[in-house]
């Protein structure tokens, strides 16, 4: 159990030790937003998730796009060990699933979670909620995972209809309510049109100014296909921006989704590149070449 009111930081060993090497003491803000951004099925939920079970500080996660059963469902799979298909298809019984997610329940004490897919939660709200769970634990912080932007805003802020000034309006409201709350926000967004696969745009979708107004923005991207062996898929983590410190960097990871856990890769993943870049690089080689090409051949991966 960490001391109330230590900085978040180094904590994050528990998602991924290299994470925790560009994020010490100092890194990670108290007050304030931050932006975890990817395409989608990209596993930003699951890293949201991880990261506010590894932080040690008071975390409120704020779902609106899954049930948190859902996301108690995958905590479970993560820290019991157990296939999250089995907690599914009836391979266990409803006691063993009930026995397994209060043991989960225990010993996450610093977690909680808010529904936010069947009811409406204004920013006001959470912020008095975030500030409850703080006080309660006695701490000078808290971090609340937000998930996702679009998917809070659209109910939260339904009455503007147009996409940018609601989006703007939003992170207005989650900054202020960080302010109040002394929390931090680590907000999960779908990657804009305008990034496409670029991991170090610093903005997620609907406004730029998710990134200009954010301390922190991360890009999480698939970097191959998914291993059947070993159930891993590689994945990209990228420091897009950090105004408190190391940006640029990126951070190579396993995700295991049937366990829901990530590990840190020995390696640095090679580049993958869509199916849409794929078939866009051969159509120029096709152009510059002035010959014919099968545009199902595969270009070789950046390194």
């Amino acid at each position: 159990m960490r001391a109330a009111g230590r900085p978040l930081g180094p904590e994050l060993s528990g998602f991924s030790s290299a994470l925790a090497n560009y994020f010490d003491l100092r890194a990670l803000p108290h007050v304030g937003f931050g932006l975890l951004h990817g395409r989608s099925g990209s596993a930003k939920t699951a890293a949201a998730t991880a990261i506010a079970l590894s932080c040690k500080v008071p975390a409120m996660i704020i779902e609106s796009e899954m049930r948190p059963v859902r996301i108690l469902e995958r905590i479970t799979a993560s820290m019991t060990g157990t296939h999250i298909g089995d907690l599914l298809n009836g391979k266990l019984s409803a006691d063993q699933i009930a026995d397994l997610m209060a043991d989960v329940v225990a010993k996450t004490p610093l977690v909680a979670m808010l529904d936010a897919t069947t009811t409406t939660l204004s920013a006001q709200e959470i912020g008095a909620y975030a500030a409850s769970w703080r006080k309660r634990h006695m701490a000078d912080h808290v971090l609340v995972v937000l998930d996702s932007l679009q998917s809070w805003s659209s109910r939260a802020l339904c009455e503007i209809r147009d996409e940018y000034p609601r989006t703007n309006t939003a992170i207005d409201q989650i900054m202020i309510a960080a302010a109040w709350a002394k929390a931090f926000f680590l907000v999960v967004s779908e990657r804009s049109n305008a990034a496409g696969e670029n991991a170090d745009a610093a903005h997620g979708k609907g406004s730029g100014r998710s990134g200009y107004a954010g301390e922190v923005t991360l890009g999480l991207d698939a970097a191959g296909k998914y291993d059947s062996a070993t159930g891993r898929v590689p994945l990209n983590l990228t420091i897009a921006k950090n105004r408190w410190g190391a940006q640029y960097v990126t951070v190579p990871l396993w995700f295991e989704g049937r366990l829901q856990r990530f590990t840190d890769a020995a390696e640095p993943h090679r580049k993958a590149i869509s199916p849409i870049t794929r078939r866009r690089t051969i159509e120029e080689k096709i152009e510059t070449n002035g010959r014919s090409a099968h545009l199902d051949q595969e270009p070789e991966d950046a390194a």
